[in-house]
């Protein structure tokens, strides 16, 4: 925890089995449905919000919940991989160092560092789970590249600008043609 920022903001809905993580957190990914749908929905859902979010602390908000889920989904698909465990373990450093980044931004709201992920065993296919980050990353590199053009603090602007460079970097490590 940051003392300067305060406790964790982690959101929450209420499910059928009680409280659950809130959806398009990356906490509400369940790699334990048939077929992988949940995670890839997931993913999906982190996708639409970081596409989605309206000013730099909004866009820093996804993009900090987009690294958590990148970050934890690689590290669980490196366990099964195969051929592909080194990508994801590389992509798991770089999505974890992006967000380490985004923790200096000035306009990251306070108190902003939610824990966000997923837990569990991953059931989709290893490809398309690798297809639906690296879509994720390349949206995450895309928004804050814009940002840090657009970000009058020169705080933001190297944070966004830097974090966007390790959200491309994954998105190189699983893309297909990467």
């Amino acid at each position: 925890m940051d003392p300067v920022r305060g406790a964790p903001h982690v959101s929450h809905r209420h499910g059928a089995g009680g409280l659950w993580p809130a959806a398009g957190t990356g906490q509400d990914l369940d790699f334990h449905s048939a077929e992988g749908v949940s995670a890839m929905h997931g993913i999906d859902g982190m996708r639409t919000r970081v596409e989605g979010a309206g000013q730099l602390a909004g866009l820093l908000e996804a993009a900090w919940d987009g690294f958590s889920l990148l970050a934890s989904a690689c590290r669980e698909c490196e366990q099964r991989a195969g051929g592909l465990s080194a990508a994801f373990a590389f992509a798991a450093a770089a999505a974890a160092q992006g967000r380490l980044i985004l923790a200096s931004a000035p306009s990251l709201p306070a108190g902003y560092h939610a824990e966000t992920g997923c837990e569990g065993s991953v059931t989709a296919d290893l490809q398309d789970v690798a297809d639906g980050l690296a879509g994720l990353a390349g949206v995450l590199a895309a928004g804050l590249s814009s940002a840090a053009r657009q970000a009058a603090d020169p705080g933001d602007r190297d944070a966004c600008e830097q974090a966007g460079a390790e959200a491309a970097r994954v998105c190189g490590l699983l893309a297909r043609d990467g």
